[in-house]
């Protein structure tokens, strides 16, 4: 899977589209680890300068995951890694009566710094709130970040 950013130095926004995989009736699974399906990922524009500083605030992606077993917390928390240290992308949602089954996971980066032009990482998805040390993942999706900067 590739994800393809776009970097407008003037306005200084990020925009951000994915070559992803959706479907009207049934989803198509980008990938499966666990009790995980990932079957879309669509990281939002930058659009919150971070001035005086470089860079973006609040930047969002959502995650389209399925979920085939049950969640002893009632929380579902994902997880996306941004190659910068400690930067993060992080959501979670409540789950209690639409889990086994399909849920999508808001995730907000509070700071990007930088935009990076190619990167692996993954979607880890636990069974906890976002912060929870004790929660038990339930998967983790590897992505291929590709940029424009």
């Amino acid at each position: 899977m590739q994800i393809r950013v776009l970097r407008l130095l003037a306005p200084l926004v990020v925009v951000a589209a994915l070559v992803t995989a959706a479907a009207c009736s049934s989803p198509t699974d980008l990938g499966k680890s666990g009790h995980v399906g990932m079957y879309q990922l669509n990281v939002q524009p930058c659009v919150d300068t971070a001035a005086p500083r470089p860079g973006w605030v609040n930047c969002q992606a959502i995650v389209y995951l399925s979920i085939n077993t049950t969640v002893q917390s009632g929380y579902v928390s994902a997880y996306l890694e941004y190659p910068e240290t400690g930067a993060y992308y992080t959501g979670e949602k409540s789950v209690s009566s639409s889990v086994p089954g399909n849920i999508s996971i808001v995730m907000t980066n509070p700071y990007v710094s930088k935009c990076v032009t190619s990167y692996p990482t993954a979607v880890r998805v636990y069974d906890g709130r976002v912060g929870d040390q004790t929660a038990k993942e339930l998967g983790s999706i590897s992505v291929n970040v590709k940029s424009i900067c």
